[in-house]
């Protein structure tokens, strides 16, 4: 019987040994979809030993989310509050209607970034900053506004008034000693007008710059106070430049002489020396014509 039970046994090893050879795999691993023999996962993916019991970390997990951590609710009711707050602001000191309406916009634009979610919170911070700029630069339109756009104001009148008697006297005094004086070259009737015409441009120039800046856009900027200050007198010079061209003939604005006059209508030189002292670009544009009159080819070798 001993032998009987150890023969058994030897052929039980043997017939062990045979299985991986013979035997199907699904009778060793029947088809259970709920269970699994082994993970079944690259070579590359399984770094180191794992302990029995630790789970495996899934490949793409997401960062924390560090918003969370630095950004608390304080904070989050903090700026919910400075919105309030500007929102208040812009309704009582802004008197510009579509100014006011793109700033109301913006901060509605905030409560939505900041209901989405803490990592929001630097864009918000942006837009509430640039509300808050806008806010201070208008109330500082309305302080410089006073203290520096009226004395220009009264500046540019003044300028005005010099001017309109400077025409009068010139055009309409008994006593007409500059407009006797003419010689062959220069009216000097003429050079006066466009000089005075000239000034006007300037001044109207002025004054229309500080309705649109302060009127307007507001946007006045004190520090173009110069420009201001400078413009009449630079209308001025800018007229009898004017009428130095077109004496020239650079444009074609002269007439043919008729009693001993270079220029048939002077209404033409004044109109021309008003829009050069209202708008200086145009006078830009007569410089570079006549600096193309007088350019010089140097690509053409001269000719001995």
């Amino acid at each position: 019987m001993v032998d009987k039970a150890e023969d058994q046994e030897v052929n039980d090893l043997r017939i062990e040994d045979k299985i991986p050879d013979q035997l199907n795999q699904e009778t060793l691993l029947p088809d259970n979809p709920m269970r699994a023999s082994m993970p079944i996962l690259p070579d590359d993916e399984i770094s180191g030993e794992l302990k029995i019991g630790d789970p495996l970390q899934p490949k793409n997990e997401k960062s924390e989310n560090l918003s969370s951590i630095f950004i608390t609710k304080n904070e989050l009711s903090s700026l919910w509050s400075k919105i309030d707050e500007l929102e208040d602001r812009v309704i009582s000191e802004m008197n510009n209607v579509n100014l006011g309406l793109t700033l109301i916009t913006k901060l509605e634009e905030a409560r939505k970034r900041i209901m989405s979610g803490s990592d929001q919170f630097d864009e918000v911070s942006g837009i509430l900053a640039e509300i808050e700029y806008r806010l201070l630069f208008a109330k500082k339109v309305k302080i410089v506004s006073k203290q520096v756009g009226v004395p220009l104001l009264v500046y540019e009148f003044v300028w005005m008034l010099l001017l309109v008697f400077l025409i009068f006297w010139f055009n309409f005094n008994e006593n007409q000693i500059i407009t006797s004086i003419a010689n062959d070259i220069f009216n000097i009737n003429l050079l006066v007008n466009s000089l005075v015409w000239g000034g006007f441009g300037g001044v109207v120039g002025a004054l229309y710059a500080l309705w649109k800046h302060i009127a307007a856009d507001q946007d006045f900027d004190p520090q173009f106070s110069l420009w201001y200050i400078t413009n009449p007198i630079l209308g001025i010079s800018l007229g009898g430049f004017v009428y130095l061209v077109i004496q020239a003939g650079f444009l074609s604005l002269t007439a043919g002489a008729s009693g001993g006059e270079v220029i048939q209508s002077a209404a033409v030189i004044y109109v021309f020396a008003w829009i050069c002292g209202f708008k200086q670009n145009v006078i830009y544009e007569i410089v570079r014509r006549i600096l193309d009159v007088f350019r010089v080819n140097t690509d053409e070798k001269s000719q001995i």
